[in-house]
C-alpha cells in the first residue's frame, strides 16, 4: 500500500518524446556532445524542432516534486558526481534504497525483452500511419545526444521503431509500479492507445500491465483538460530555478490537486481556478498547455489468445496483475 506521505509528492515519469528530448537537454548540460558523426548543425535544427517538447517537459519538471527515469537510467545529477539538485536524487548512502535499485533493475531487465516482443509484434505493418510518422521522425542520430533515455542501450541492436515502442510500455509499467504520473505527449497517448487497440482486436496476451489510453482522447472536455502555465525554461538550470520559487510551488500544488482527484471530473475547473490565482512570480503566466488528466485502466489478460494459436511458451495469456489504475496526463 503507498504511504499517504509519497501520495502528496508528484512524481512524474517521462515518456516518448518528452523522456528523449528532457534527457537531451540533461546530457547536453552535462557537457556531452553527439557522437563524432552527427552533423552538429542538424543537431541544432533538430533542438529547435523539439522547442515546444522541451517547453511541456521543462513546465512538468518544474512543478513537480520528483522525476523518475526507468530504473537503470539516469537524467538527474548524481549527489556523489555531480553538482546540482535537479530531481530527487538517489539516496546512495541508504542500502535498502540501493537494494531497491537493484531490485528494479533486475526486474526490468526481465521485462525488456518482453516489452521488444510486444514492439516487434505490434509495429509489422499494423501502425496507424500517425504513429508510424512519429517513428520515422525519430529514426535519426540527430534526435539522440548522450546515454540517459531508456533503452537506449539497445538502439544498436534494435530498429528504433521497436526500442521506442518498449520503451514507451516500460515507462508506462514504472510509473505505474512507483504511483508515479505517466506524462506524454499527445503523439504518445495516439502510438499507446493504437498498440492497445492492435492487442484487443488480435486478442493477444500481455506480458505485464500496459495501459488502455484509446479514450483518453483529444482535449475537448473540461472535465478532464485545462489550461496549464507555460513556464517556458530556456534550459534546465532555469527549471531548477523555477522549483525554488514559492509561487511556483504554490501553483504546482493546485495543477497537482486536478491530476490527483482526476476522477472526480474537476480538472478544467481546478485548473482554471488555479491559473487566474497564480502568482507574481510565475514567469509570463500565459497558459497555452492543455493539460488532460486521467486514472486509466490497465489491460488485463481475460479473453486473451496466443498469437495465430501458436504455443504460449511464457505463458503470458495466463498472468494477472492488479486492478490498480495509472495517473496519466497528455500535453498539447
Amino acid at each position: 500500500m503507498t504511504d499517504r506521505a509519497e501520495e502528496s509528492i508528484m512524481k512524474i515519469v517521462f515518456g516518448g518524446q518528452l523522456d528523449r528530448v528532457f534527457a537531451n537537454e540533461f546530457a547536453i548540460s552535462m557537457g556531452l556532445e553527439p557522437d563524432d558523426n552527427v552533423d552538429l548543425e542538424l543537431v541544432e535544427e533538430r533542438r529547435a524542432a523539439d522547442a515546444r517538447y522541451f517547453e511541456l517537459a521543462g513546465t512538468l519538471a518544474a512543478l513537480s516534486d520528483e522525476i523518475v527515469p526507468l530504473p537503470y537510467v539516469r537524467y538527474a545529477p548524481d549527489p556523489v558526481r555531480d553538482e546540482g539538485t535537479l530531481g530527487t536524487p538517489v539516496r546512495v548512502t541508504d542500502p535498502e534504497a540501493f537494494m531497491q535499485r537493484l531490485r528494479a533493475i533486475f526486474h526490468f531487465d526481465q521485462v525488456t525483452e518482453e516489452a521488444l516482443d510486444v514492439a516487434r509484434v505490434c509495429v509489422l505493418g499494423r501502425l496507424a500511419a500517425a504513429s508510424n510518422d512519429v517513428l520515422n521522425a525519430i529514426d535519426t542520430k540527430e534526435a539522440w545526444i548522450g546515454h540517459y533515455h531508456a533503452l537506449r542501450h539497445l538502439h544498436n541492436d534494435d530498429g528504433r521503431a521497436e526500442t521506442y515502442l518498449a520503451g514507451l510500455l516500460m515507462q508506462a509499467l514504472w510509473a505505474w509500479e512507483t504511483a508515479a504520473v505517466l506524462v506524454l505527449a499527445e503523439c504518445d497517448r495516439f502510438i499507446l492507445a493504437d498498440l492497445g487497440a492492435i492487442l484487443v482486436k488480435n486478442r493477444w496476451p500481455r506480458p505485464f500491465a500496459i495501459p488502455d489510453l484509446r479514450y483518453m482522447g483529444p482535449p475537448h472536455d473540461e472535465k478532464i483538460c485545462g489550461p496549464l502555465v507555460n513556464l517556458r525554461p530556456a534550459d534546465l538550470p532555469t527549471v531548477e530555478a523555477f522549483r525554488q520559487e514559492p509561487s511556483v510551488r504554490a501553483y504546482a500544488t493546485s495543477v497537482f490537486d486536478a491530476i490527483r482527484n482526476a476522477e472526480a471530473g474537476h480538472v478544467g475547473i481546478t485548473l482554471e481556478k488555479a491559473y487566474r490565482s497564480v502568482g507574481p512570480g510565475v514567469p509570463d503566466g500565459r497558459a497555452d498547455i492543455t493539460l488532460v488528466a486521467a486514472s486509466v485502466n490497465m489491460f488485463s489478460n481475460a479473453g486473451t489468445v496466443t498469437p495465430g494459436g501458436q504455443p504460449d511458451p511464457d505463458d503470458w495469456s495466463n498472468r494477472r496483475f492488479p486492478a490498480r489504475k495509472l495517473r496519466a496526463i497528455v500535453l498539447v
